[in-house]
C-alpha cells in the first residue's frame, strides 16, 4: 500500500504555502487516517477487514465528540501558527523600515518635528476637552440631574412651592450661587467662596461627605442653620486634615457654626471655587423669604421622565406657585421655566471654545500630515529604482504597502511620543491660561484616556500620510523605472502629487490664520470699547464687614471712614474710596423700586436698576463724570433724608423726557423715599460687550452692604506694588480679624471678562504660527524638488539665452501659481467654516473682507519668502556642467 504523510504534517506545510483549507476538512481527512491505519493492523492481524473497520471505529469512541474535540485544537493550532507568522514578518518589516530611516537622519527629523507639533497640540487639548466635556459629573446617576431655569428669580418662597407641586422629580434643590465669607478664628482670618443650600441638597445630587454627614430635613429652619460642611482642600489647608474637625465651631462673618461634615475631594458646586455649605435659612416672616437671594434650582428626574415633560410639568407647577405668592409680581416672572441637563448647565458655556480649538488643532494635524506626505512622496521618488527591483524580484503589492506604511507607522510613533512630551507641558500651559470659573479644571491632566487618544492619533496619522505613497508605489512602471536613472528626478506624477499637497498646505494655512485674524480684530475691538471709567492706576481690595457683636449698622461705616482715611495717607494715593460692588469685580445685584412719579401698575415690571453703596470720593476716584447735580458729601449720613445719584441710562429709563434731578423712588417692600440728587455717566459692569445696565448710587453711611471694597488711584503703576502691604497693615490696625482679599489692579478686572476671548485668541494664533511655518515649509520642499528636477532643463534653457531673473522669475510664478489656488481654496474653506467663531466674534463680521485680503497677502509674502532661497539657487545653475551631466 502506498505510504504518505499524516495529515497534520500536510497541514502545515499547506499553513505555510499559504493554501486555503477549512479546519472541518482537515479534520475529517485525519479521523479518516487513523481509522485506515487502524483497520490495515487489525487486518494484517487476521481479522476480516469488515469486522475490522467496525472494530477500529469502536476503539476510536464517538466520532462527533472527536470531530469537535479536533477542529478546535486544529484552529488553535492554526491561529498560532498564523499569529506567529504575523509578527515574524512585522518584525521583519520594522527592521528593514528602521535601517532605511536611520539612513536619511534629516527626513526623519523634519517628520517628526511636524508630527509632534500637531499630535502635542491634538492630545494637550484633547485632555482639556475629556475633563471638561466628556467625563461624566462626579454625581450618582449624573445623567437624571438637570438644570431648571424659572423667568425671574427663585427665592426661598417660591422654591418651597414649586417643591411641593413639581411631580416629574424625585427631588429638587436649591443653592446660592456663592458669596465670600470670612472665617476668623485661632489661624489667621481668611476669605473663602460659601454657598447657602437646601437641606436636601446633597441627597438630589447624591452626593455624601467622606467624613461626619449632610445637612437633614428642617436646617433651614432658624435656629437651626447655624452648621457648615467644609471642602476637602479647605479641611485640609486650614485644620491640617484634622480628623476630629467634625463637632467643632468655626466663626464664619463672626457666626458660631458647628462643622457637621467634610465633602470628598474633587466636589466643587454650584461653582469650581465653592470651599464652604451652609444652610439657607427660611425666615417665613421675612420680605427676603419672598424677595431675597435667589435660588438656583438643581433637580433630579423621576423614572421614565423626558425633560420634556418636565418641562411642561415645570410650567404647570410655577403657574400655581405664582398664584399663591403673597405679594405683587411681575407679569414675566414666573410664567415659563426651562429644563436642561445639569452636564449641559455645567460645561454648556465652554463647549464652543473647546470645540473651536480642536477644530483649529485637528487642521494642524491634518497640515502636518500633508507636510509629511509631500516629505514621503520626494523620498518615495528617490527610491523608485529601490522599489521597482523588489517588485522584479517577486514582492507583492500587498508586501510593498505594508512595508512602507510600516515605515510610515514607525515615523507616526516617533512623533507620538515627542507629541506625548509637549503635550505634558503644554497642558500645564493651557491650565494656567483658563479663564477662571472653567469646570473641572483641576482633573485636565494627561491620562490614561489622553494617552489612548493620542496613540489612536498616531496611527491614523501615519496611515494618512502613508497611504498615498504606498499606492502610488504598488502602481509603478518596472521597466520604466528600471530604466530611470538616479539624475532623472522624479516623475511626473510624483510631480503632480506634490503640487497638489501644496496647494492643500496653503490651503489649511488660510483657514487656520483667517480664524486667528477674525479673533485678534474682535479683540482689539473688543478692547476699543469705552468703559466710563479709567482703570489706569487704580487698584482695588475686598474688605468685608468686621464682625462687630453689636450694632454693625452702625459701626460698620465708622470702620469703612476710618479705613478709607488711612488709605489717602498711603504714600503715592491721590483718591481713596469705597463702594459695595465694582465694575467687573464684585457682583451686583437689581434691586425691585418703584418710581414714584410712575406708581407700577398692579402685576406690572418694577424698575430694577443695580444698587450700589459707595462713599463720596467713588466717582473721583474711577473718573466717572457728574454730568448733572451734585455728588455725595460726608452730609449725607444716618438719619439725614436718603439721596441718590442715577447713571444716564437710569434716567432715561426710569424718567424718559423728564428731569431726574429730585424725582423720588424707593423699594418695592415699602422704605423710605429717596431722591434723586445727581446723574452720573454710564459704565461697563460685567461684560464689554454687553450695554450698560441702569445703575442707583447710594451713600455708604446710608445703605450698608455685607462687603465694601476699597478703590484706590495712584500716582503711577509703580505705587501699585507698595500699596498692597500698606493696606493689609491699615486694615489691621482697625481690626486685625479683617481678611483682605488679594489686592489687584482694576485692569485687572476688566481684562478677566475677557479671558474666554483671549484663551481662544491666542492659542488660535499660536495655531496659526505653526501653520504659516509648516505651509512655509512645504512650499520650500515643492521649489527645492522643483530646482532638483528641473536643473537639466534650467541649464539648456540658460545656455539657449535664458537669464539669472528670468529664471527666478519662472520659479517665483511657479510658487506663485500654487499659493494662488491654495488661497482661493482656503478663502472658501474660511467662509464656510465662519459660523463656529460667530459666538466668539466683537464688532467684527465673520466675512471680514479687511481680514481675508490682509491673510491672502500674509500668505503671498510666507510664499515668495519661503521659495526665494530655492529660486536663486535655480538661477545659479552652470549651465555648462547641467548638459556635461548629459
Amino acid at each position: 500500500m502506498q505510504s504518505r504523510l499524516p495529515p497534520r504534517v500536510t497541514r502545515l506545510f499547506r499553513l505555510s504555502l499559504g493554501t486555503a483549507t477549512s479546519a472541518s476538512e482537515d479534520v475529517d481527512e485525519e479521523i479518516r487516517f487513523h481509522l485506515a491505519a487502524r483497520t490495515e493492523q487489525l487486518i494484517r492481524q487476521g481479522i476480516d477487514p469488515a469486522q475490522a473497520r467496525a472494530e477500529a471505529a469502536r476503539r476510536f469512541g464517538s466520532l462527533a465528540e472527536a470531530r469537535v474535540r479536533l477542529r478546535r485544537s486544529a484552529q488553535s493550532r492554526e491561529q498560532r501558527l498564523r499569529a506567529r507568522e504575523l509578527f515574524e514578518a512585522l518584525g521583519r518589516d520594522v527592521r528593514i523600515a528602521w535601517r532605511g530611516l536611520v539612513h536619511a537622519p534629516g527626513f526623519v527629523a523634519l517628520a517628526v518635528l511636524c508630527l509632534a507639533l500637531g499630535i502635542g497640540a491634538n492630545a494637550a487639548i484633547y485632555s482639556v476637552i475629556d475633563a471638561v466635556l466628556l467625563r461624566p459629573l462626579p454625581f450618582e446617576d449624573p445623567a437624571r440631574l438637570v438644570r431648571i431655569w424659572p423667568d425671574g428669580a427663585t427665592p426661598p418662597g417660591i422654591y418651597e412651592i414649586f417643591r411641593g407641586q413639581s411631580r416629574a422629580y424625585r427631588g429638587v434643590a436649591g443653592s446660592t450661587d456663592g458669596h465670600k465669607v470670612s472665617v476668623t478664628g485661632s489661624t489667621a482670618p481668611a476669605r473663602y467662596i460659601a454657598s447657602e443650600v437646601t437641606s436636601n441638597f446633597f441627597d438630589v445630587l447624591g452626593v455624601h461627605p467622606v467624613r461626619g454627614s449632610a445637612f437633614a430635613e428642617g436646617d433651614n429652619e432658624p435656629g437651626r442653620s447655624n452648621l457648615v460642611l467644609l471642602s476637602s482642600a479647605m479641611w485640609r489647608d486650614r485644620f491640617g486634615a484634622n480628623a476630629n474637625v467634625v463637632g467643632s465651631t468655626i466663626l464664619v462673618d463672626g457666626i458660631a457654626r458647628t462643622v457637621v461634615g467634610v465633602m470628598p475631594p474633587g466636589f466643587h458646586f454650584p461653582r469650581a471655587d465653592v470651599q464652604l455649605w451652609m444652610p439657607a435659612s427660611f425666615v417665613h416672616s421675612s420680605p427676603s423669604y419672598w424677595w431675597g437671594t435667589p435660588l438656583h434650582l438643581v433637580a433630579r428626574l423621576a423614572r421614565g421622565t423626558t425633560l420634556a415633560q418636565a418641562r411642561a410639568e415645570s410650567h404647570a407647577a410655577l403657574v400655581r406657585a405664582r398664584a399663591s405668592f403673597p405679594m405683587r409680581m411681575p407679569d414675566e416672572w414666573g410664567k415659563n421655566a426651562d429644563v436642561v441637563t445639569l452636564r449641559e448647565s455645567v460645561v454648556g458655556g465652554a463647549r464652543p471654545t473647546l470645540l473651536l480649538l480642536f477644530a483649529a488643532v485637528g487642521l494642524v494635524l491634518l497640515l502636518a500630515c500633508v507636510n509629511v506626505a509631500t516629505l514621503y512622496i520626494e523620498r518615495a521618488s528617490v527610491r523608485e529604482r529601490e522599489i521597482a527591483i523588489r517588485t522584479a524580484l517577486g514582492a507583492g503589492r500587498a508586501r510593498i504597502v505594508a512595508q512602507l506604511l510600516t515605515e510610515s507607522l514607525i515615523i507616526a510613533g516617533l512623533g507620538a511620543a515627542a507629541g506625548l512630551a509637549l503635550a505634558v507641558g503644554g497642558v500645564r500651559v493651557l491650565v494656567a491660561m483658563l479663564p477662571a470659573g472653567t469646570p473641572r479644571a483641576e482633573e485636565i491632566a494627561v491620562d490614561g484616556h489622553v494617552l489612548a487618544f493620542t496613540l489612536l492619533l498616531a496611527a491614523m496619522s501615519g496611515i494618512a500620510f502613508g497611504i498615498l505613497p504606498a499606492l502610488r508605489a504598488t502602481r509603478l512602471d518596472v521597466h520604466t523605472s528600471l530604466r530611470r536613472d538616479g539624475r532623472a528626478g522624479a516623475a511626473p506624477g510624483a510631480t503632480s502629487a506634490s503640487r497638489t499637497l501644496a496647494v492643500c498646505q496653503v490651503a489649511l494655512a488660510v483657514v487656520i490664520v483667517t480664524a486667528a485674524g477674525l479673533l485678534l480684530k474682535s479683540f482689539w475691538r473688543l478692547h476699543q470699547v469705552d468703559l466710563g471709567f479709567d482703570t489706569q492706576h487704580v487698584i482695588a481690595a475686598a474688605i468685608p464687614i468686621p464682625s462687630f457683636d453689636r450694632d454693625t449698622t452702625t459701626r460698620a461705616p465708622a470702620f469703612y471712614d476710618a479705613l478709607v482715611a488711612r488709605a489717602r495717607t498711603l504714600p503715592g494715593v491721590h483718591v481713596a474710596a469705597a463702594a459695595s460692588a465694582l465694575p467687573f469685580g464684585a457682583s451686583a445685584y437689581p434691586a425691585a423700586m418703584e418710581v414714584e412719579a410712575h406708581p407700577t401698575p398692579v402685576g406690572g415690571v418694577p424698575a430694577l436698576p443695580i444698587r450700589v453703596s459707595v462713599t463720596p470720593d467713588y466717582f473721583l476716584a474711577l473718573a466717572i463724570p457728574l454730568l448733572r447735580g451734585r455728588g455725595f458729601t460726608s452730609a449725607d449720613r444716618a438719619g439725614t433724608p436718603p439721596v441718590a445719584i442715577i447713571d444716564a441710562t437710569a434716567a432715561k429709563k426710569l424718567w424718559p423726557g423728564e428731569n431726574a434731578i429730585g424725582q423720588k423712588i424707593r423699594y418695592v417692600w415699602n422704605y423710605d423715599w429717596i431722591t434723586v440728587v445727581g446723574i452720573v455717566g454710564d459704565v461697563k459692569r460685567d461684560s464689554l460687550s454687553g450695554s450698560a445696565e441702569p445703575s442707583l448710587y447710594l451713600p455708604m453711611d446710608q445703605s450698608v452692604a455685607e462687603e465694601m471694597s476699597i478703590v484706590i488711584r495712584t500716582a503711577s503703576d509703580a505705587e501699585l506694588i507698595r500699596i498692597g502691604p500698606a493696606l493689609r497693615s491699615a486694615v489691621a490696625a482697625i481690626d486685625p480679624a479683617v481678611p483682605v482679599s488679594e489686592v489687584r489692579s482694576l485692569e485687572g478686572f476688566v481684562a478677566n471678562s475677557a479671558a474666554r476671548m483671549r484663551f481662544a485668541t491666542t492659542l488660535l494664533a499660536l495655531f496659526a504660527a505653526v501653520a504659516l511655518l509648516l505651509g512655509a515649509t512645504g512650499i520650500y520642499g515643492l521649489m527645492t524638488s522643483a530646482v532638483s528636477r528641473r536643473t537639466r532643463e534650467i541649464g539648456v534653457r540658460m545656455a539657449l539665452g535664458a537669464t539669472s531673473r528670468g529664471v527666478m522669475r519662472m520659479m517665483l510664478g511657479e510658487s506663485a501659481a500654487v499659493t494662488s489656488v491654495g488661497v482661493l481654496l482656503g478663502i472658501g474653506g474660511a467662509l464656510a467654516s465662519a459660523r463656529l467663531l460667530r459666538g466668539l466674534l466683537f464688532g467684527v463680521s465673520a466675512l471680514d473682507t479687511g481680514v481675508l485680503a490682509a491673510v491672502a497677502a500674509l500668505l503671498a509674502v510666507v510664499a515668495v519668502v519661503s521659495a526665494l532661497a530655492p529660486a536663486k539657487r535655480a538661477s545659479r545653475v552652470d549651465p555648462l556642467r547641467a548638459i556635461r551631466a548629459e
